[in-house]
């Protein structure tokens, strides 16, 4: 294995950043990156303390044009088409997990958890509307993206109409 360099992050630290800036969520990104589950809120919280570690974070942020529409986004595919079983597998649960065993499940789709008497009611987010927010978002980019194109015809069909009148 290569040595590293002073101040150089380490790849699993990078793969932190990149999940970081996908999921928004530190102990998340500690947990996807490889770092244990008993302590992936704590090392999470000191990556992002890591003056080295928001330097990355913001130059992967501009390489990659990262902006509140892609977190936006990302959350709503996430919503959308991410795994609900975690929040069925609390309700469950006979007892109360304890703080190691909620860190480790993916609660993202969770809207609302109750208990009362042995009944457990588990709600999550409306899958369907996460699907129209995201069609809506991407329906207004391939608009943008028509736009620039549609300007540049028109432009150019001024300049010929110029051309021609001179």
């Amino acid at each position: 294995m290569p040595k590293r360099r002073q101040g150089e992050l380490s790849e699993r630290e990078k793969l932190f950043c990149r999940r970081q800036l996908r999921l928004q969520n530190a102990r998340e990104a500690a947990a996807g990156a490889g770092y244990g589950l008993a302590d992936c809120r704590t090392r999470g919280e000191n990556l992002m303390a890591r003056e080295d570690i928001r330097d990355f974070l913001e130059k992967l942020r501009k390489e990659e044009g990262y902006s509140g529409r892609k977190i936006l986004e990302d959350g709503l595919r996430r919503l959308a088409f991410g795994s609900a079983a975690d929040c069925v597998r609390l309700a469950f649960l006979e007892e109360a997990p304890d703080q190691k065993t909620l860190e480790g499940m993916d609660l993202f789709s969770l809207s609302a958890f109750k208990r009362n008497r042995g009944v457990s009611e588990v709600k999550l987010y409306d899958r369907v509307q996460a699907l129209e927010a995201l069609a809506a978002i991407l329906d207004r980019q391939e608009e943008e993206g028509i736009k620039p194109l549609y300007e540049a015809l028109e432009q150019g069909a001024n300049a010929l109409r110029k051309e021609q009148e001179d």
